[in-house]
Parts: structure tokens; sequence; C-alpha cells
């Protein structure tokens, strides 16, 4: 399933980047089928020192799936950094 990009702004020409915003909406059946996978990203949670103990991380105190299908659309917000092949060959990570 592809996100459609109803709004993308932004540029940075000249900087080694773009940075573009995107929404969409998608049916909530649709989002839950190609994009939620509750037990990959609890694992992960779970691996995080913050698990439980901040009002933004899980467990939460009620059902989220139950919660999240009693709506009709998701509205899916987004920011995507792209680096030019440049400035990517000067940068080292950890994980590069």
């Amino acid at each position: 399933m592809e996100i459609r990009p109803l709004t993308s702004v932004g540029s940075a020409e000249g900087k080694g980047f773009e940075f573009a915003h995107v929404t969409t909406m998608i049916p909530v059946g649709d989002y839950a089928a190609g994009y939620r996978n509750v037990e990959k990203f609890l694992g992960l949670c779970q691996q995080c020192p913050k698990f439980g103990k901040s009002w933004t991380c899980p467990p939460c105190e009620f059902d989220v799936k139950a919660f999240v299908d009693k709506f009709k659309y998701a509205h899916i917000l987004g920011s995507k950094m792209t680096f030019d092949e440049a400035t990517l060959a000067e940068t080292t990570t950890p994980e590069a």
C-alpha cells in the first residue's frame, strides 16, 4: 500500500538535505493490515529504560487496538529528511 502525500513542504537547497512533511489519511483497517505490528513494537518498547515509567510509553492502561479500531480513518503525519550523497559520504555513525 502506498501512502500518497497530501502535503509536502520544505527545502534546504545547498544545505545537503531536503526536508518534507507528509500527511495522508487511510482507512483504519488498511493501517492495521499494513502497518500495525503490536508484538514487534511492544517488544522494542520493553527494551527501553523508560518502559512503564512515562505516560507516553507502554504499557497503556487501556486496549489500544480496541480504541483505534473504533475510528474509520487514520491520519498519518510524518517528516522525512533526505541527505545528498556528499553529506552522506562525510557522515559516519556507529551503525555505518
